[in-house]
């Protein structure tokens, strides 16, 4: 195999026969890649899986070439980590084995992301949410007017499924979860911390991921164990700046206004 532009990074746990369903959606995004001569390897964490759960990913192996890592953590952000610390590709694709990705994510977000110079971080467009629950939604990009990353204090405006450097996601690990301790939503605190860090977070046009909600997920208990992501220095920082710039616009105005005068 050629060395990798991309490292599709794939996260399992008890997927069962669904992964099937993601594993077909990977396989044609990843064709098509190809296609453009865009390489991508495939590395897949099977994370304290069960034996369906692993018997379809050796069942993949078997007819497309995968790196599988079997891992006892018993955690997503350490089995992310591990994927992307053995990954070869110049960029990283964060994937998830409930859900299903467009067939141009792959290739179009590595030819956006090598257009772009920047530290940034790549999300698709839409998003399509089924199963227990059904709506859709857009990505918002942080160069448009609308964001303000003071949001990320109440809420996460992009989902897990990711695209970047490899360096980026090396230069800012993954968070463990760790719910007795009141800390979750890895996801949240990562897009915290990038935004922390400088790096922007933008959207590949015309791209989009159908997430499954289930009723049972790690979302819900951890919503269930009233977490929180990590904390932050950075939103004290960004009050505090933006507390000085109105003070000195106030000051600057009392100077150059003129003066209002008494008849």
């Amino acid at each position: 195999m050629r060395k990798p532009l991309v490292s599709a990074v794939l996260t399992t746990h008890r997927e069962g026969l669904i992964l099937g369903a993601t594993l077909k959606s990977i396989a044609r995004s990843i064709a098509l890649a190809e296609r453009n001569r865009q390489p991508v390897e495939l590395l897949v964490s099977l994370d304290r899986a069960d034996t369906l759960t692993r018997d379809v990913v050796m069942d993949f192996a078997e007819r497309m070439e995968t790196r599988v890592f079997e891992n006892d953590f018993g955690d997503l952000s350490l089995s992310r980590n591990r994927c992307i610390e053995n990954a070869s590709g110049e960029f990283v694709a964060i994937l998830d084995g409930d859900d299903l990705i467009s067939n141009n994510w792959l290739s179009d977000a590595a030819t956006t992301a090598g257009r772009d110079a920047r530290p940034t971080i790549w999300h698709p467009e839409v998003n399509v949410v089924f199963g227990e629950h059904n709506h859709m939604f857009r990505h918002i990009d942080a160069e448009d007017d609308e964001f303000d990353p003071l949001m990320l204090i109440a809420t996460n405006p992009w989902t897990a499924l990711s695209f970047a450097r490899k360096a980026y996601f090396e230069a800012l690990p993954y968070t463990p979860i760790q719910l007795a301790s009141g800390i979750g939503f890895e996801d949240w605190a990562w897009n915290r911390e990038a935004v922390a860090a400088g790096y922007l977070h933008k959207v590949v046009k015309g791209t989009g991921h159908a997430i499954r909600r289930k009723a049972i997920s790690l979302a819900k208990l951890t919503t269930q164990a009233k977490a929180l992501p990590a904390p932050t220095e950075f939103f004290r920082a960004e009050l505090e700046k933006r507390a000085a710039l109105r003070s000195s616009r106030d000051h600057r105005r009392m100077f150059l206004e003129p003066s209002l005068s008494v008849a």
